[in-house]
């Protein structure tokens, strides 16, 4: 009958035959008896599909242990169980030479049906669940042969068992020619032996290893294809096999494999998009939660790369040119790590890495800085030359996460404490960075509000002449007094403003009230006076600021001569046909320009005349250590007398000394600025201030 568990009963009697197969009446049993070892032996041979053999010691011919040492050997029979049983009673010498020979238990005569029906069930329990394993066996065997993945299984020496028939046709080789060989046999001259050296260590440690790999087929050609190799653990978590898996990329991919590429990859530069990045994330934090964390072999590291300034790119040379160098990049980023490690691109000029098996946390700064040097080599483009740096944060497993989603997220939040620390670095994830990550969140959240609630004002400082002491003119500097965090420096909120793009409404706001307010202050009598207005880099690049300044100054009343923008070297040294177009827009209507913190960045004479430039102002560190420090004062002076050379206006920030304000004076400086003279004060204390010097 069909799924019957068939047992064998040998026995020279036939009264014990009869008795053990109605003791062992189910339905579930098929029973076979034999009246020799010799009988029995040719009914296992037509047929050893049987689930246990109760097997008489003394037996007529051959004896129960010869018949067991023969049955043994037979093909298909090793494994079968046997039981032997006797009526002349079991001695050790008799257990000892039935183990021997392959018994798995012995019972005596007269049976005891309990233990006899009890033993032989639990056999036919085996017996059924080998059956169900042989059957999944089979059937993942047919899915194995007929997958449309390339599939090939190797041994733990990492020779080739089985391989599937996609695998055959993939590479051109018949499974003959593959098995007992090694990957060695597709292997090309394009990878060295650190990449397969590398390759089998990240597998041997964290289980699996994914990456492109060009392979030499049999014909020949080398074909980029993408392989998969994971190992295959026993419940002991010993590696007892590798499975490996390749699929074609490149122009031979499939439909299927096209939609495959189209889900994982970045169609612009081809690195693997955040899909794939998380999924192969998962994969390895997976198995390397297997193991002790405190093995630093079976570290990972994420890196989260931002490029720095890139929307000047796109704004100032369109798209297809941003395109290109963002091609650039990834070409460079991909040079910079090992083949096992993984360079992905997840939006925007947005990227990311992965490296993986990290010894210590001195290789990823490693790859970190080389990643910074070959990106700091000029593009070029046509008649561009485009230059660009990158600012990474760095997230490593296990110490500061468990998660791809916390690895991510903290590497992004290192990479931010880099762009406020100046750009074009690295940094390690530290808590303290998280609090910090914390406090922008809640201060960009509180700014979308504060021009709405009417919570920023605007402090005045005064410009004093050097010659005749009194004001003529005057800084806008913001302030913001929160509801929920009190006065925030502007050093702290300027810079999550510009991060957030609400820089752009925040400066029109204090450009359109500088205005206005210094239009007050003629109405009301005082002389005029110029305001300074620092404008942002995004504010500056915003294509809507020269007709903002025109709405401005005609609602104001506002002449234009009383208007200062001030502007970092930076800004301006970004030259571009938009950054000219703007500038000269300034000059046209007759707006001062000003070059804010001058001697800290480029320091080049070409754009002060290229650019219409009307003052400097000469950057407080140079003129906090004023007058003892004969450098300092050999710097300002030299800057002195560039300035009066090209006849630009020159002021002095950051004067808090009387000593300060003399040795100024005397070296020529126009006009200073700090706390010596006056504070940042709001409107109705700048009256007072002006009204010591100007009384009505």
């Amino acid at each position: 009958m069909a799924n019957a568990v068939r047992i064998l009963i040998v026995d020279d009697e036939e009264r014990n035959r009869e008795l053990l197969r109605d003791l062992l009446e189910d339905p579930l049993y098929e029973h076979l008896l034999a009246e020799s070892g010799e009988e029995a032996l040719r009914m296992l041979e037509e047929d050893s599909d049987v689930a246990v053999v109760l097997l008489d010691i003394n037996l007529t011919g051959i004896d129960g242990f010869e018949t067991l040492r023969r049955l043994r050997v037979m093909e298909g029979c090793s494994d079968i169980p046997v039981l032997l049983f006797t009526g002349a009673g079991m001695t050790s010498s008799l257990v000892a030479e039935g183990l021997r020979a392959g018994a798995v238990d012995f019972f005596g005569k007269p049976f005891n049906p309990e233990w006899v029906e009890a033993k032989v069930a639990s056999f036919a329990k085996l017996y059924m669940s080998h059956k169900k394993l042989e059957r999944e066996l089979r059937l993942a065997a047919s899915v194995f042969d007929y997958a449309r993945d390339g599939l090939m299984i190797t041994d733990t020496d990492k020779q080739i068992l089985t391989v599937n028939r996609e695998f055959e046709k993939m590479t051109g080789y018949s499974s003959h020619e593959l098995i007992g060989q090694t990957l060695q046999k597709l292997r090309s001259n394009v990878h060295d032996d650190q990449f397969y050296q590398h390759m089998w260590e990240l597998v041997e440690k964290d289980g699996v290893w994914q990456g492109e790999v060009n392979h030499r087929l049999k014909s020949g050609t080398v074909m980029p294809q993408w392989m998969t190799v994971r190992a295959v653990t026993n419940n002991r978590g010993e590696v007892v096999n590798y499975i490996c898996s390749l699929t074609d990329v490149g122009s031979h991919i499939t439909d299927r494999q096209q939609l495959y590429f189209l889900a994982h990859y970045d169609s612009l530069t081809g690195l693997p998009n955040r899909k794939l990045f998380v999924e192969m994330l998962d994969q390895l934090l997976k198995n390397a939660r297997r193991r002790a964390v405190d093995d630093h072999h079976h570290q990972l590291a994420v890196m989260f790369l931002d490029l720095d300034r890139f929307k000047n790119v796109n704004d100032t040379l369109g798209h297809d040119v941003g395109d290109e160098l963002l091609k650039e990049v990834a070409q460079r980023l991909k040079g910079c790590v090992r083949g096992t490690d993984m360079v992905g691109r997840i939006g925007g000029d947005e990227f990311v890495a992965l490296i993986s098996n990290v010894p210590s946390a001195d290789v990823v700064a490693s790859i970190a800085t080389k990643m910074r040097d070959a990106l700091e080599e000029p593009v070029e483009y046509g008649p561009h030359e485009m230059r660009i740096s990158v600012s990474i944060g760095i997230c490593m497993f296990p110490d500061d996460g468990n998660t791809s989603a916390e690895l991510m997220r903290r590497a992004d939040v290192a990479m931010y404490q880099v762009k406020e620390s100046g750009r074009n670095g690295y940094k390690f994830y530290t808590e303290e960075m998280q609090t910090s990550a914390l406090r922008h969140i809640a201060l960009e959240k509180g700014l979308r509000k504060a021009l709405e609630n009417d919570e920023f004002t605007i402090y005045y400082q005064p410009f004093i002449s050097a010659k005749t002491g009194k004001p003529v003119g005057m800084e806008a500097l913001l302030r913001w007094d929160s509801p929920d965090f009190g006065r925030v420096s502007p050093g702290e909120f300027i810079p999550v403003a510009e991060d957030c793009g609400l820089i752009v409404d925040i400066g029109a706001w204090v450009l359109r009230w500088a205005c206005f307010e210094n239009r007050k202050l003629q109405d009301e009598g005082f002389p005029p006076l110029t305001v300074a207005v620092n404008l942002s880099s995004r504010q500056f690049h915003d294509t809507s600021l020269l007709a903002l300044i025109d709405e401005v100054l005609e609602e104001s009343g506002l002449d234009a001569n009383n208007l200062e923008l001030e502007l970092t070297e930076g800004v301006i040294m970004q030259e571009s046909e938009s950054t000219a177009a703007t500038l000269h827009g300034i000059y046209d209507r007759n707006i001062q320009l000003s070059v804010d913190d001058f001697g800290t960045g480029y320091s080049s004479m070409s754009y002060l005349m290229r650019f219409n430039v009307d003052k400097l102002k000469v950057d407080q560190s140079f003129v906090r250590d004023l007058p003892d420090s004969k450098d300092s004062g050999v710097v300002v002076q030299a800057m002195i007398g560039l300035a009066h050379n090209l006849s630009l206006t020159v002021i002095a920030e950051g004067v808090e000394e009387k000593a300060q304000a003399d040795w100024l004076a005397q070296h020529g400086c126009d006009e200073i600025q700090g706390y010596y003279f006056a504070k940042p004060m709001p409107l109705h204390e700048f009256k007072d201030f002006l009204l010591q010097h100007y009384p009505r």
